[in-house]
């Protein structure tokens, strides 16, 4: 067995007691491994019992290195080279009991190894892939051929119709005035999220956000035509100001993600990214800021890597024009929201949703 969730020392132990292999993880957003490497250096745990997982990997962080930054980072806490690049292949092979092919130099394996010059720098001379020679110093030496796409890939954003501002009111039957309502709270280092009770105000039998207690709206729409529809609620935490952002980008349920303050512009939004074929888009009075399409089913570019960076770099500068002040606001919204295995107030497009215990919750508190 394995698990991806420990936070600290003692979940990495408990797990590695109950028989488990502990993958720590070092991706974006969360770099938990730095809590959890103290299994090892400082409560004497089993090496064998802790591998390296990168869990989500942005584009910045793999231009960094990736799995190269994990391992060093666990030589620099104290870890033998040796055992640490074990914690980043083998370790990992068995824990999907793909040892056999790969994970080891050894007969019968894939022929996949680095060459490296200073071992406890991790410093790599050269990279072989499949028996050949792919990087050398720094640079590749193959080239890639452009790759094609079947039929089946694109226009997956399908939602069931034109969306349009009304889509997105959070209606009460209260009457005008002070309404006490779930928000789903987020954290800038966090993708876990916690329940906040906020009081906002209605009127006319309609919510408003409240941009002045980092109050938006968050929508999370049916994009695959599953006929589950779409649902509005209320997130603290964007720091938004006007405009809203959008993505299909998520792992999880794969739906459309809006986190907005006016439904005009969600509702714009979303249709901005079925034009695009999915990806993210941030906008603000009817206009488009910032655009990142992603053709292939809504969560891939298709473009080289220089463009991807480039345009995830378009994309955070118009979060901020657009007052968001948390880190990589559209990775809080793949998984602040998506992710029903991450506590604890989740969204869905058919509402708010608890993981612990596991139930649906009404957006008005004592509704």
């Amino acid at each position: 067995m394995v698990d991806h969730e420990a936070v600290n020392i003692a979940e990495a132990i408990d797990r590695a007691r109950a028989g488990m292999k502990v993958l720590m993880r070092f991706g974006s957003g969360v770099p938990d491994l730095p809590n959890l490497i103290g299994a090892y250096s400082e409560a004497g745990i089993s090496a064998r019992q802790l591998a390296v997982c990168t869990d989500v990997l942005l584009p910045e962080t793999l231009a960094e290195g990736g799995l190269d930054v994990a391992v060093r980072r666990i030589i620099a806490a104290g870890v033998r080279p040796a055992e640490a690049i074990a914690m980043a292949t083998i370790n990992v092979a068995e824990s999907f009991r793909a040892d056999f092919d790969m994970g080891s130099i050894s007969p019968g394996r894939f022929a996949d190894m680095i060459l490296i010059e200073d071992l406890a720098a991790l410093s790599i001379r050269k990279v072989i892939f499949g028996g050949k020679l792919v990087a050398e110093d720094g640079a590749m030496r193959i080239d890639f051929s452009r790759p094609t796409y079947p039929d089946f890939m694109l226009k997956t954003v399908r939602p069931p119709a034109t969306p349009t501002a009304a889509d997105f009111m959070v209606k009460t039957a209260r009457p005008d005035g002070p309404v006490k309502v779930r928000c789903v709270g987020v954290s800038d280092t966090l993708l876990a999220t916690d329940e906040r009770q906020i009081v906002l105000e209605a009127k006319d039998g309609v919510i408003a956000p409240d941009p002045a207690h980092n109050v938006a709206m968050i929508a999370m729409v049916d994009r695959l035509n599953k006929n589950s529809g779409v649902a509005t609620a209320f997130v603290h935490g964007f720091g938004l100001k006007a405009g809203a952002m959008a993505s299909t980008h998520n792992a999880v349920c794969e739906n459309l993600a809006i986190v907005g303050m006016n439904g005009a512009d969600m509702a714009f939004a979303e249709e901005k990214l079925r034009e695009m074929g999915g990806g993210q888009v941030i906008v603000r009075n009817g206009e488009v800021i910032a655009a990142f399409p992603m053709p292939m089913l809504g969560l891939f570019s298709d473009r080289p890597f220089s463009e991807v960076l480039a345009k995830r770099k378009e994309i955070a500068e118009a979060a901020r024009a657009i007052g968001c002040n948390i880190n990589d606001p559209l990775l809080k919204l793949e998984f602040a929201f998506a992710a029903a295995g991450i506590p604890h107030l989740r969204m869905s497009e058919e509402g708010l949703l608890r993981t612990s215990p596991r139930e649906r919750v009404a957006l008005e508190v004592d509704a």
